[in-house]
């Protein structure tokens, strides 16, 4: 009996090596899969954070489009209606050309009342748009605001001096809408 009593110890030693080697067996695929789960997984989440970026990206992209188009619609109306005040400034200078003009004298006094009357309401309209003219005469002469055309030469005015304005200047706001037509004074020149 000793004997049966000793082989079986080598047997179970070896049913236990043998069933320690199926399990191996049996859990090597199932390592396998968990190492190929957690893979596809790690996968799934790198995709995952390149998607977001992607919308993070694409979003900040539609509020930056949104802001560059809401900025050009400003600036495209604030153009249109500068190109209207403009027009309307030629009308302007028009009336006042027709009322201190050499005829102006000898017309109706009712008639030319009625014509100041349409110059009013034309500066009004256009001061309820904050735009006004600026006056020049007297004040250094600024290319941002004066279109010089004449240059005269005196010593009674410091150079680049504003003498005399030939077409009104406009601003609205900070803005100059049209710059004045100026004539500018130059300094004598010295003879030898």
């Amino acid at each position: 009996m000793e004997s049966d009593k000793a082989k079986e110890p080598k047997a179970a030693k070896a049913g236990g090596r043998r069933s320690r080697r199926k399990r191996a067996a049996a859990e090597e695929p199932q390592a396998r899969e968990a190492a190929a789960e957690d893979e596809q997984l790690a996968e799934a989440l790198g995709e995952k954070e390149q998607f977001k970026a992607l919308l993070q990206r694409a979003q900040a992209d539609l509020v930056n489009y949104r802001k560059r188009v809401h900025t050009e619609q400003v600036e495209i109306r604030k153009n249109a209606r500068r190109d209207v005040i403009t027009r309307f400034l030629a009308v302007l200078d028009d009336l006042d050309t027709a009322l201190d003009g050499p005829g102006a004298g000898g017309v109706d006094a009712q008639w030319l009342e009625g014509i100041e009357g349409i110059k009013r309401r034309f500066e009004s309209i256009l001061a309820t748009d904050g735009v006004e003219r600026f006056d020049a005469v007297g004040s250094a002469f600024d290319p941002r605001q004066h279109e010089a055309l004449m240059r005269t030469q005196t010593s009674e005015h410091g150079a680049d001096t504003v003498l005399k304005v030939l077409r009104p200047g406009y601003k609205q706001g900070s803005d100059v809408i049209r710059p004045a037509q100026v004539e500018i004074a130059a300094p004598p020149e010295e003879r030898e």
